[in-house]
Parts: C-alpha cells; structure tokens; sequence
C-alpha cells in the first residue's frame, strides 16, 4: 500500500492545504533568503521595516486613532526593538512625530520632510499610505530582480566550478599519462593542457584579486569618480544598462509622484530625491535642473537636456506641467517603467538561461574532445 507524506502538506494564510514540492522547495528556500532586507553598511532602517511600520501607522491613524496611541500599538510588537522605542518616547514627551524620526537617525530626510509636509497640511495618514506605498514598490523591484537573475547566477557559479574542476583534477590526470605519449600532442589538447596549468598555479591568486577588486568597489562605491565612471559604462551594457537605467528612473518618479502630492516644492524635491535615488545621472542632471528653472525654463526643458530621460518621458512631463497634474503623470511614467522592468528582466532570464547552458556545454566537451583525441591516435599506435 502507497503512503502519503504528510510533509509535502502545509497550511496556507486561508487555513487550506497545498502540496509542497520539495524539489523545487530548496530554490524557493534560496529566494526568500536574498529577498530579505538586510541592510548591513545602512545606518538607516531597512525599507521592508519602514514600508511596514508606515502601513500599519497609516492604517491606525486613519480609522481615527491618535498618533500616540497609533505609535503605541503599531510598536507593541516591537518592544525589543530600541528605534521605535525612541521614536514612541519622544512622542509621548511631546515631541512631534516627524522630529522623533529624525532624531532616531534611522529615517531618511526624505521620510522626515514627507511626514512633516503631512503634519503640516493635515494629511498625515495619506501621507504616510503614499510612503508604505513607495517602499513596496521598491522591495517588489528588488524581490523581481533577484527572482530574474538568481537561477542565471547559480548555473554561471554550476559552470565555472564545472570547468574549474575539470582543468584542475581531470586535465592533469590525463596530461599524465599524455607524457608518456611518444609524440606531439594536438594544438587544442596543448592549449587545455596550458590552461589547466595556468589554473592550477595562479587560481588562489585570482580569487585574491577578484576579492580585491570586490573590495575597492565597497570603498569607492561613494567616490565621485568612480560613480561617474561606472555609471557610463553599466549603462552602456546590452539590455543590462537598460534595465538599471529604468529601475531608477522608476524609483525617481515614484519619489516625485510622493513629494508633489503632499504640496512639498518642486526645488526641495530635488535635494530630497537625489538623496534617497543615488544614481549619479539623475543627480547630476537634478543640479542642473534646479539652476534652469530658478533662470525660468519650465522643469520638461531643464530636464530634456540631459540624455537619461527618453523623448516619451519628456512629452509627458510636458502634458503635466500643462494641465498642473505632475504627481499624477509621474505616476503613470512611473507604472510604465515598472511595466517595461517586469518585460525586460523576463527576456533577460529566458536568454541567459539557455545561452549559459550552452557556454558550459560547448566548454566541457571542448575538454573532453581535447582529452580523447590524443587518447584514439594513441590506440592507432598501439595497432
């Protein structure tokens, strides 16, 4: 008689069961594990907390709760966690909501002056929707791209430790026995042979220099230069640069679409935005745009003299200063950027996946044919 493993069942949300499929339950496993918001080098609270915290406040306050008691009971079940603590102490001693989170040093200014435009204007709870709203978007991206790209990564890591292990144990062993071999040895049987004693000598050195360079990136990451530089040449990738210049664009137009909706002014935006987008084109052509306008060109000019923001983007941007709905018309440029992401990064994953498939296959049999040949001329021999 057939059992059933029980373990294959698990209760979901609704209080149904579904059937796990173990075999791909590992990836899925491997998945949540780079989708959680880790923010090791960030002085700040990572954005999942944020979005999170801003929800369940928003949420509170606007059912008719005051901020104190909606504080309250969105951090009871933080109790441990010694940021909101503060920001809870400081409310109950008076202070406003917007200044306990500054004076956290875990918010961002951009959170700050957002939910200190709300207090202000009286929109607080809108105010802080738009924000929880802004962070999802942005773990969505994340959790999207990592989705996108981490089968890719495995397999590339599969077909380089492949290749590794066959140069370094398999290609020896054959070279081994190709000395006793009284004749010369095929063009691409001596280049493996090279290559698989390059390895063999200088692989430890190439890992110290790729963990060298990995460092040099963490400690220029901040320079001027070096954003400069790298920026241009990761833009310049195939379908890659393309992908990386919409996510922050998207992430520039959700920023806008938030700080204009709650009556922030359009020069702040832009100190706000280049502080939470940090990508140095947008930075770069934000400073310029700031002296344009305060010279009196409208925002769709100062902004379309810079090559980063498409001839569509601009048309927009132009329709909505017109008829005076700019948060609105970031918005939809916004939605269009994450409808093209979501596109882009699916053709990315069904290209890379058969082509790094057939890298690892022409690569091992390239070692295998490099290995056998000599092995026939030396059975041709014996014969």
């Amino acid at each position: 008689m057939d059992t059933i493993d029980l373990r294959q069942f698990k209760w979901d949300n609704k209080d149904n069961f579904k059937i796990i499929d173990n075999k791909n339950n590992w990836f899925e496993k491997l998945i949540s594990v780079l989708n959680k918001d880790i923010a090791l080098f960030s002085p700040q609270l990572s954005i999942k907390r944020k979005g999170s915290f801003f929800s369940e406040l928003g949420s509170l306050i606007s059912s008719g709760i005051d901020i104190r008691t909606a504080i309250e009971l969105s951090t009871s079940s933080k109790k441990k966690d010694l940021i909101f603590k503060s920001v809870l102490d400081e409310v109950v001693a008076g202070q406003s909501f917007s200044i306990a989170l500054k004076n956290s040093k875990k918010f961002s200014a951009y959170d700050f002056y957002s939910i200190q435009i709300g207090e202000e204007t009286g929109q607080l709870p809108r105010v802080l929707e738009q924000l929880s709203d802004f962070y999802s978007k942005q773990i969505d991206q994340k959790q999207q791209l990592i989705s996108t790209s981490v089968y890719p990564a495995l397999v590339i890591c599969t077909a380089f430790g492949a290749v590794y292990f066959m140069l370094n144990f398999i290609v020896p062993m054959f070279a081994d026995v190709f000395t006793r071999f009284d004749g010369e040895l095929p063009a691409l049987t001596q280049w493996i042979i090279n290559a698989s004693s390059f390895v063999s000598a200088y692989f430890y050195l190439a890992v110290l220099f790729a963990s060298a360079m990995i460092a040099m990136l963490i400690i220029y990451r901040k320079n001027e230069k070096f954003r400069k530089h790298s920026s241009a040449i990761i833009i310049k990738i195939p379908l890659v640069g393309e992908v990386v210049k919409k996510v922050y664009l998207a992430r520039f137009c959700n920023s806008m679409q938030l700080l204009l909706s709650s009556q922030v002014p359009l020069l702040r935006t832009f100190g706000l935005v280049k502080e939470m987008v940090r990508y140095y084109p947008l930075e770069i052509s934000l400073t310029n745009a700031e002296k344009e306008i305060l010279n009196g060109k409208p925002l769709h000019k100062s902004l379309g003299m810079h090559s980063i923001y498409d001839a569509k983007f601009i048309a927009l941007l132009k329709l909505g200063e017109e008829v005076n709905k700019l948060p609105e018309f970031f918005k939809k440029i916004a939605d269009q950027y994450n409808k093209e992401i979501d596109h882009k990064t699916k053709i990315m994953g069904t290209i890379l996946e058969p082509l790094i498939i057939i890298f690892l296959g022409v690569m091992v049999g390239l070692i295998l044919v490099a290995m056998y040949i000599p092995m026939f001329q030396m059975s041709t021999k014996m014969f």
